[in-house]
């Protein structure tokens, strides 16, 4: 690949949909950067047939485990695998013979082995997590939502036309028209590949679209990941390479006007079938409006309300569907700047294909297509879908409002909980649980798919969003689940209405929101004598909101070992001072007139320890998602410890493999030094 093919490929790359876009997030570009230089270490294995490269491929492999965002690693390893394998078995097998491709097929498994071994510590902790998820059990509609509907394609014309796709494919007008030239002209092993991952992958990414999808997905058996449109990263990463090959192509077979002109007829209509569509449209979604939103409640009713993942009132999808097309007749109205604006670009991009490159010198050309998709994705920039749009300015965004500065002022341990319903979301963005881990306040609520399945049900009231479906608060669920609140240390609710409760005062108020201080709210840690044991977690949660005051009695899943139930003592019969309290260390003072039990409102999970007087002791599951530990009479140190067995084992297995690394690099190498 030229130099100037190389940087249309690395514009579109940067710019487009993929990766300015800031693909679905800003995390998964920490997983994906790394694919191409995957690749890369790849073809250097296949010629240099050295084990150091095969070392490096690992080592990669690992930093996108670590980056956080599985998923994207898992599909960055299947493919950067399929590269490997169709280039060994189609390629290097034939010309290399059988014992060098093995070789090369060892030294490859071995970077396996070094991937694994370095992030073992995470891929531990996952699989323990895994099981606690609440999305397990979960069927194959799971694996179908955000699927891109093939309707979807005109994107890569016309970027602004959204038609529900569930996701977003541009590289550029130019960068496309070029990659298709490599469909006309003879193609190597490279253009062989990219074309297939092309094809593939957006054959993936139309999810339940697909029947390949659906009987890929039926055949493994897992239904854990969603959005088969994030495969659409690797659709756009293959048709910018394309794009690079199809501008060297275009211009050293100009000679060939058979070729040329087939090519051009192709450009010409689908670029008059893109824009006829687009037209139509807009006039259907115009005059069909009454039709269309009928027919789309319709759909709703009978195919969406009610339905696995769909937990929204009916009314909350009618909306949907009068927003949704109104968006599709705003997105796909031809007056509308940014569809005049890829016309335009459009008909530039035509023209330089068909009749520039006779008129000006080969620099010309490359100088007027570089310029052309840069203004292109500059122009796309704009849209709210490249950096523009998914990051905000630094100042305005982490400047603390009023209401958080006063919860900030409170330096005792509590938690708050955001009442916050999901129609208010962006206008009161900086007081969900996500902003308040950047203040430093410790929220009860969460945006993650982290989520345990009991901290799930726990949280019912709302403010827990597991990036399924967001629970939706409301004044009624917060009145039915104070108790539950009260349990779990929170202090203060922050609110955008009033809150008409004796069992809360209004603490802090501005024109934004307003704090409530819970009157009833529970210490990190206190200390109860009686005790009653519901094993069904469903039913010991019925149980906390019937009662009038949680401080009464702990609610255990088993009966605790050498314990008596002393209903007849207090809840207040002993002092708790919380000495150190730190993510994964608790240590506590406790002076107790009787036996009891020690209720931390921290989650309970496997890997907390917990010492009375540097003895062990077991800790037992308290309120559903709590833990628990029993206290004889008298004063005594307690302390948690999270000492974690499968990420402790993951650790040594890291520890292990980054002192053999360089080892085995030595090793492989002594040959090298004897020369020497």
């Amino acid at each position: 690949m030229s130099k100037t093919a190389a940087t249309i490929t690395v514009i579109a790359f940067l710019f487009g949909s993929a990766y300015g876009g800031c693909f679905y997030s800003i995390m998964s570009l920490k997983v994906l950067v790394w694919f191409p230089l995957l690749l890369f270490l790849t073809e250097k294995l296949f010629k240099k047939e050295e084990m150091l490269y095969g070392i490096l491929i690992g080592i990669v492999v690992s930093v996108q485990i670590l980056a956080g965002y599985l998923q994207f690693a898992l599909y960055s390893i299947i493919f950067s695998t399929l590269y490997f394998i169709v280039h060994l078995c189609f390629y290097h097998l034939k010309d290399r013979g059988f014992k060098k491709s093995t070789r090369i097929a060892f030294f490859y498994l071995i970077g396996a082995f070094v991937a694994f071994g370095l992030s073992a510590a995470q891929l531990f902790a996952t699989v323990e997590l895994s099981q606690f998820s609440s999305r397990q059990g979960l069927g194959i509609e799971f694996s179908m939502l955000g699927s891109y509907t093939p309707l979807g394609l005109i994107q890569l014309l016309f970027p602004r036309c959204t038609f529900a796709s569930g996701g977003l494919l541009y590289i550029g007008i130019l960068p496309f028209f070029l990659s298709l030239v490599v469909v006309f002209y003879k193609k190597d092993r490279f253009s062989w590949f990219f074309i297939f991952l092309t094809l593939f992958s957006l054959i993936l990414a139309f999810g339940e679209y697909s029947p390949l999808y659906a009987f890929i997905i039926k055949a493994i058996g897992f239904y854990g990941l969603r959005v088969p449109a994030k495969f659409l990263f690797f659709t756009v990463f293959s048709l910018t390479i394309l794009a690079g090959y199809g501008f060297d192509r275009y211009c050293s077979t100009s000679a060939d006007e058979r070729q040329n002109t087939r090519y051009t007829k192709i450009i010409f209509y689908v670029s008059v079938g893109a824009v006829t569509t687009l037209v139509i449209a807009n006039i259907i979604l115009f005059l069909g409006k009454g039709f269309l939103i009928n027919f789309g409640r319709n759909y709703v009713e009978k195919n969406i309300y009610g339905k696995p993942f769909h937990h929204h009132s009916l009314d909350v999808y009618y909306d949907k569907v009068d927003s949704v097309h109104q968006s599709l007749v705003s997105n796909t109205y031809i007056y509308n700047p940014f569809i005049i604006s890829s016309i335009v670009i459009l008909i530039i991009s035509f023209f330089v294909i068909k009749y520039v490159r006779r008129w000006v010198s080969l620099w010309g050309l490359q100088f007027t297509c570089i310029a052309l998709v840069i203004i292109d994705l500059y122009v796309f920039s704009l849209f709210g879908t490249g950096f523009r749009g998914n990051m905000a300015p630094v100042k305005e965004s982490l400047k603390a409002p009023g209401a958080i500065e006063y919860l900030q002022r409170d330096t005792g341990l509590h938690r708050v909980y955001g009442l916050i319903p999901n129609k208010f979301q962006d206008d009161y963005s900086r007081f969900l649980p996500n902003y308040n881990m950047y203040y430093q306040i410790s929220d009860v609520g969460a945006y993650s798919p982290l989520v345990m399945n009991d901290y799930y049900k726990f949280m019912e009231m709302g403010g827990v969003d597991d990036s399924i479906w967001r629970l939706e608060p409301s004044l009624d669920s917060l009145s039915k689940d104070l108790n539950l609140l009260s349990l779990l240390n929170v202090k203060y609710i922050i609110t955008y209405e009033e809150i008409n409760d004796k069992r809360v005062e209004l603490a802090y108020s501005d024109e934004k929101v307003n704090v409530y201080r819970n009157k009833g709210s529970l210490p990190r840690a206190f200390f109860l004598s009686d005790y009653k044991v519901i094993s069904d977690g469903q039913e010991a949660l019925e149980y906390l909101r019937s009662e009038d005051n949680p401080m009464d009695v702990v609610v255990l899943d088993k009966e605790p070992v050498m314990f008596r139930n002393g209903s007849d003592e207090q809840y207040n019969n002993a002092s708790v001072e919380i000495k150190d309290y730190s993510p994964n260390k608790v240590i506590l003072n406790i002076t107790a007139s009787s036996n009891g039990i020690l209720v931390l409102s921290d989650t309970f999970y496997p890997g907390w320890k917990a010492f009375v007087d540097l003895e062990e002791t077991e800790i037992m599951k308290a309120n559903t998602v709590m833990r628990a530990v029993i206290i004889p009479k008298g004063k005594h140190i307690v302390k948690f410890v999270y000492d974690p067995v499968p990420f402790n084992y993951g650790l040594r297995l890291g520890l292990y493999t980054l002192i053999c690394v360089p080892i085995m690099i030595f090793v492989s190498n002594l040959k090298k030094f004897k020369r020497y």
